[in-house]
């Protein structure tokens, strides 16, 4: 494996302000008429509501990552097009993936959700979390290597969803 030169100080924070600046511009394509920061408004079949919006940047060896959550439409609009709605329907929750030595254990946030309104699926090494009632939420979250799938235990306690699976030692 090739090892990568350090970088300097100077260019990491000249890169990290580019990275800022595009996802300040993707903010106001999405919504000229944003109210709130993170909160757009947004009119589907005559009724108005708010989306949100945001992204949680992780600094990594590979460099800086931005993911967004909540309700970022799946591609930016091209310039001049007007932004498509968002789903009304679910939102992407915010989820960490943590790496033990024999398991992964999944965390998120689902706030105004219980555990009887939970449903989590895998496929493959694939982790489909959703949920029904008030608040809906989903998102397909890739696990980083194989997994044993009839050791997934979850819990989901005041808005917080706990998920745990075996790791699979690879063939």
């Amino acid at each position: 494996m090739r090892k990568r030169p350090p970088t300097p100080p100077g260019d990491l924070l000249s890169r990290l302000k580019d990275v800022f600046d595009q996802l300040a511009q993707t903010a106001t394509t999405l919504s000229d008429s944003a109210g709130a920061q993170g909160e757009a408004p947004f009119t589907v079949a005559g009724k108005t509501g708010r989306m949100v919006f945001g992204y949680t940047m992780r600094m990594g060896l590979d460099g800086l990552q931005a993911e967004p959550f909540g309700d970022v439409p799946a591609r930016a609009p091209k310039p001049g097009a007007k932004a498509a709605a968002p789903s009304p329907a679910a939102r992407a929750p915010i989820v960490d993936v943590f790496e033990e030595a024999e398991t992964i254990r999944i965390i998120a946030e689902l706030p105004g959700v219980g555990a009887e309104d939970v449903t989590c699926t895998l496929e493959g090494s694939l982790l489909r979390i959703e949920t029904r009632g008030g608040h809906l939420y989903a998102k397909t979250v890739p696990l980083p290597g194989p997994v044993d799938a009839a050791t997934l235990v979850h819990s989901c306690r005041n808005g917080i969803l706990e998920i745990s699976v075996a790791r699979r030692p690879a063939p």
